[in-house]
């Protein structure tokens, strides 16, 4: 039965989300700061850094995911491959529709080199890095239910430990940006490389942070609704501090 119940905050919260996303994705911001240095424009670029809508989606998912009281390995890697055929398959679409669009001649070699590239930002497949970030997390997934289902002790280990090392990450990234324009110490940047050894989730580890979050919100829920509503909860997580 419980498998079955259904959360109606998380549809609200999943539509805020797409709300989000199509607000980043259209021209509604517009903070050009060298153009204009008005305050508005600074508060356009707050709102746009504050309604990023993918969290939310992970945060979801790993809420879904995680309450799950059975956990199938067969099913989940067809779901896995599931993920990775369309992930091949509209990256392939989205190639050929665009070179055609661009009228560049289309030939194996520029095909596979565009594939290979898939990832966020990349010339015409940028979007698909969503189905590439969830297959990524879906790989260490029965390890995290695992640990979920036997210890919460260590799941939460395992959340703060991420949070606080992506964090710590952040201000270095940042720090190095801000930086690297006014002065350069050598010794700063080799500190920053050296930290930055000991990430091995660099690629989507916020994303996988948010996943875990989802889960973490499953095992509070009861405390969590006595304080706060579990949407005004998701829209605090999905402040995202990397996007």
């Amino acid at each position: 039965m419980e498998e079955k119940k259904r959360y109606d905050g998380l549809d609200i919260i999943k539509f805020i989300a797409i709300l989000m996303v199509i607000a980043t994705h259209i021209p509604l911001y517009e903070y050009d700061f060298i153009k204009d240095n008005n305050i508005s424009i600074y508060v356009q670029f707050l709102f746009k850094m504050v309604t990023q809508g993918v969290p939310l989606f992970f945060a979801v998912n790993g809420f879904l995911m995680f309450k799950k009281d059975f956990f199938d390995l067969k099913q989940h890697v067809i779901k896995m491959m599931k993920i990775f055929i369309l992930s091949v398959f509209w990256s392939l679409v989205l190639i050929v529709i665009n070179l055609q669009y661009d009228k560049t001649p289309i030939n194996r070699s520029i095909i596979v080199d565009l594939f290979l590239k898939t990832s966020t930002g990349s010339l015409y497949t940028g979007e698909i890095w969503f189905l590439q970030a969830m297959f990524s997390i879906y790989m260490v997934f029965p390890l995290l239910w695992f640990v979920f289902k036997n210890d919460k002790k260590i799941y939460k280990y395992l959340m703060y430990i991420l949070s606080g090392s992506l964090f710590i990450n952040e201000v270095l990234r940042f720090s190095t940006l801000v930086l690297e324009n006014e002065i350069r110490i050598k010794q700063f940047n080799d500190t920053i490389s050296f930290i930055n050894r000991y990430n091995t989730l660099e690629k989507y580890g916020w994303f996988l942070l948010y996943f875990i979050v989802g889960g973490y919100l499953l095992y509070e829920k009861e405390k969590i609704s006595k304080k706060v509503s579990i949407i005004g909860f998701f829209c605090i997580m999905g402040i995202p501090l990397c996007i």
